[in-house]
């Protein structure tokens, strides 16, 4: 879901640019090569490049800044208006840069990336301080779903910008933190967008971005102030009343979300408006109402032929909801519903099924974010869940174990000694070993013991009672530590 939308985005958005000079005559690669031109002597090509450096950093040669991008994409606009996509083929690559750089844009503008990223990859080869081919390939490769070829990109551009002195280009903090957002580096994303809703040029498109992102975490609290900080200044952003709507739905908030649409839709589409109407019923469970919601859209719109698109998705919501109707049952409901029932339903049973409904079908982002909202729970049962059903996709089993053992509730640290026999002998036999020397509750300390029998193949004696004893506990938490010790010896020998 993110993905999409990130790559819509890419698309979207205008590639502006500014902090990119070259000379004219002086177009050199590392090896000498002029763009367009033949070789030159190996001796003069140090000096060469070091002379096309310095024209970039002093401005004193051709400076493709945000006004030249804007100029091109507007004469790009004109060819394509007047002369359609054919006025845009016969577009060739010529020597210079501010050729290169049209070309390159004609093929963006075209839909036709892999030729883009080529040329520009080119580009950023033979003149490797242009900091507008760095972006707009960064911009390529994330609408392709290369985000750390994007990020990469970015950065670059991001680094000549600095080098050369160029004030901060409106884009290129967006841009970069979109592109995070889909690696290991999401923390670093979010800090650039939050900083985007602060004072950016991207506002609202950062505030969605980050709704989406945040949501499908169950971070909902996250989103909603993402999405405020611009609605407290644009309340009737249309897209961003939509998302609003749609999270107050997931937190079980439907009543609230419906006089959100009242109070602040009016610029939204008529047809996006009762479908989101529909959406907001059919998560409720009113199917009835959102099929008569869908019907009456369809029947006001039906003689309107621009509408024929709308009508289209409205009818096929329709049929849909017709069939989970018959069916009473939910087709596919997203993850971000789910993790609003296991974040707000007021029954422990229902967020328990939340729980394992993610764990056995979610993807592994789904997962993390699905036992980190559970192990946060109050209800024994459902951290018991989360435990039991996010040990099989976790990605750190034995942490999951080890928090389980260290859980408030007997309850939780039984069901946590017997769902570490599921794992690696080796790894679970020192937590056992920790938790068991902690442990004062009775039934706890029998699980732990029961545990560490199966774990380690020995059958210490537990006297019938004697959990209940505190020396018999201690006398057997030292056996077994001494247990522990003699293992690692013996595994240290062999």
């Amino acid at each position: 879901m993110l993905r999409s939308f990130v790559a819509r985005g890419a698309i979207a958005l205008p590639f502006l640019w500014t902090a990119c000079v070259s000379s004219r005559q002086a177009h050199l690669d590392a090896h000498g090569v002029a763009l367009g031109g033949a070789p030159v002597h190996a001796a003069a090509s140090a000096r060469q490049a070091t002379e096309a450096t310095a024209g970039l950093a002093n401005g004193s040669t051709l400076v493709a800044d945000h006004a030249l991008e804007s100029r091109l994409r507007r004469e790009l606009q004109d060819k394509l208006a007047n002369g359609g996509a054919a006025a845009l083929e016969v577009i060739e690559p010529g020597a210079e840069l501010e050729s290169r750089l049209r070309f390159a844009l004609s093929r963006i503008q075209l839909g036709r990336a892999a030729e883009a990223a080529t040329a520009l990859s080119d580009l950023t080869n033979e003149v490797p301080g242009c900091a507008l081919a760095w972006y707009l390939l960064g911009q390529v490769r994330a609408g392709q779903g290369n985000a750390s070829a994007a990020v990469t990109s970015l950065r670059r551009a991001r680094e000549l910008q600095r080098q050369h002195g160029q004030a901060t280009h409106p884009l290129l903090g967006f841009s970069l933190g979109r592109a995070l957002l889909q690696t290991d580096e999401m923390d670093e994303g979010v800090r650039l967008l939050r900083e985007e809703l602060v004072a950016g040029g991207q506002r609202v498109a950062a505030a969605e971005l980050l709704a989406e992102f945040e949501s499908a975490t169950g971070d909902f609290e996250s989103a909603l102030a993402a999405l405020d900080a611009v609605l407290d200044q644009v309340p009737d952003e249309p897209d961003l009343v939509i998302a609003k709507a749609g999270i107050f739905a997931d937190q079980l908030r439907h009543d609230e979300a419906m006089a959100l649409l009242d109070r602040q839709g009016h610029r939204v589409a008529s047809a996006t408006l009762a479908q989101t109407r529909a959406a907001l019923h059919r998560q409720r469970g009113d199917l009835t109402a959102a099929v008569a919601m869908l019907t009456e859209a369809i029947d006001k719109h039906a003689a309107d032929a621009t509408m024929n698109a709308a009508l289209s998705e409205l009818q096929a919501m329709r049929t849909e909801i017709d069939n989970e109707r018959a069916r009473r049952a939910r087709n596919n409901p997203r993850v971000r519903e789910i993790l609003g029932r296991l974040r707000y339903a007021r029954q422990p049973v229902e967020r328990v099924a939340a729980v394992r409904m993610l764990c056995q079908g979610g993807t592994n982002e789904a997962v993390q974010a699905t036992v980190r909202w559970a192990l946060l729970d109050a209800e024994d049962v459902v951290r018991i869940a989360a435990i039991q059903a996010g040990l099989p996709r976790c990605d750190n089993a034995i942490e999951l174990v080890s928090c389980g053992l260290q859980d408030r509730a007997p309850l939780v640290r039984s069901a946590s000694a017997a769902a570490a026999l599921r794992q690696p002998a080796r790894g679970v036999f020192p937590l056992l070993v920790t938790a068991i020397e902690r442990e004062t509750d009775p039934a706890a300390f029998r699980s732990l013991h029961r545990a560490l029998c199966t774990v380690s193949g020995r059958d210490l004696d537990l006297p019938f009672d004697g959990e209940r004893n505190e020396s018999i506990r201690q006398r057997l938490a030292e056996a077994w530590r001494g247990e522990f010790s003699r293992a690692a010896k013996e595994s240290s020998g062999s």
